[in-house]
């Protein structure tokens, strides 16, 4: 039987056209999650080399879902930053502003006396979280954070790592690189 004049034969197809539906959306949300991983991961790097170069910052680590590798496509990346001067860190944005001058502060929230929320959305959509705490926030109340999962990548004092070493766990080391993601 004779195909009419115009009509597609299953071999002159794309790929993608042969796919199920269910099929390709897995594929989509996958290679979508893949380049939001890399944003992080370049995003981690950023506020990481940042906050290397600030006398006042005594650690930064990066906690939940980031940093136990197990992110979904509407994660958020979660940071701490200890420091000696929380009032100056929670005015400005100068921590993201190197990596997307253009981040909307969308919340500011107070979590006790020790820890400040600054939370931004980044042009992509993707949010970054960067909790700016006091060192007696480490002593007095970071068991639930930590204990959930957290990877430290600035801590020259030993301030994650001591706390780390008294709940039992080791610190690891930064393995969230934007060519690992």
């Amino acid at each position: 039987m004779a195909r009419p004049a115009g009509s597609i034969r299953g071999a002159d197809l794309p790929d993608w056209a042969c796919m199920s539906a269910k099929r390709l959306r897995h594929q989509v949300t996958g290679c979508r999650l893949k380049g939001r991983r890399r944003q992080a991961a370049r995003v981690i790097a950023s506020v990481t080399e940042w906050a290397t170069k600030q006398p006042d910052v005594l650690a930064v680590a990066v906690v939940g879902s980031y940093a136990y590798d197990h992110p979904r496509m509407a994660s958020d990346v979660d940071m701490m930053l200890i420091t000696t001067d929380r009032p100056r860190r929670i005015q400005g944005l100068d921590w993201i502003a190197a990596f997307d001058p253009r981040a909307k502060l969308i919340r500011t929230k107070d979590w006790g006396p020790w820890l400040t929320e600054r939370r931004v959305r980044l042009r992509s959509g993707l949010q970054v979280e960067l909790g700016v705490a006091e060192p007696e926030w480490v002593h007095r109340a970071s068991a639930r954070v930590l204990g959930d999962g957290c990877r430290v990548l600035h801590d020259p004092a030993g301030v994650l790592a001591r706390a780390l070493a008294d709940l039992g766990q080791r610190a690891p080391g930064p393995t969230v690189t934007p060519d690992s993601a």
